[in-house]
């Protein structure tokens, strides 16, 4: 899966989520919860009006929510009086968390297999050096004789050796880009499974808060 689609599933779950909250009627509620919030123009759970984000999601890392938000979002969705809706929205979210991790796990060993592909790959400086300096030679010696191709042996070692830095610059400047995007790619992914879940499975499936894990997010706000 790559980043379009990605980013393209990730927009289709959110904003079937959105249009699950417009019905529940906490639309509005939900949205201002996740806007007010201070990591909303970080986080891959940021909304707008059409159910997608202000950024790609697959270039956004996701953080964990707040406790004080947890419980809020939390309180919005059990406030929802219809059992079964309150049961498939519970479902929704938690199939987009699910997706959100998953993703970033795929894109970590992407990234990863990508950096590997670029240190493994053979140079290309020294081929192109070589026909580069073999076709002065040629030339030289086709325009001025001896004297032609002792001179276009001169000009092709200055010539190749500048082909061959560009090269090396060149490769360089890929391995960092790659090395940069892999270590981006272990921190979204390392931030994304130590998040909980904003429910729980059996949530998903009763409908009912689970006391045990809102007495988690109670201590978690009272450490904070």
């Amino acid at each position: 899966m790559n980043d379009s689609e990605y980013a393209a599933r990730w927009r289709t779950l959110a904003a079937q989520l959105r249009e699950l909250e417009r019905t529940a009627g906490i639309g509005d509620a939900a949205s201002n919860l996740r806007d007010n919030t201070p990591l909303r123009s970080d986080s891959a759970h940021e909304f707008r009006g059409d159910g997608t984000s202000g950024e790609d999601p697959a270039d956004s890392s996701p953080f964990p929510l707040d406790a004080a938000l947890r419980r809020e979002l939390r309180a919005l969705y059990f406030s929802v009086s219809h059992l079964a809706l309150r049961k498939t929205l519970i479902a929704k979210q938690r199939e987009l968390e699910l997706f959100e991790r998953t993703g970033r796990r795929i894109r970590l060993e992407d990234t990863r297999r990508h950096l590997e592909s670029i240190r493994r790959r053979p140079s290309e400086g020294w081929w192109i050096a070589a026909i580069v300096g073999a076709t002065l030679v040629i030339v030289g010696y086709w325009l001025f004789a001896v004297a032609g191709a002792i001179a276009a042996c001169v000009a092709a070692l200055f010539v190749g050796n500048g082909i061959e830095q560009a090269a090396r610059r060149r490769f360089e400047q890929a391995v960092a880009f790659a090395e940069e995007d892999s270590s981006a790619a272990a921190v979204a992914a390392a931030t994304a499974d130590e998040s909980r879940d904003l429910f729980s499975e059996r949530e998903s499936a009763t409908g009912q808060a689970d006391r045990v894990l809102e007495g988690a997010d109670d201590l978690s706000a009272r450490i904070l």
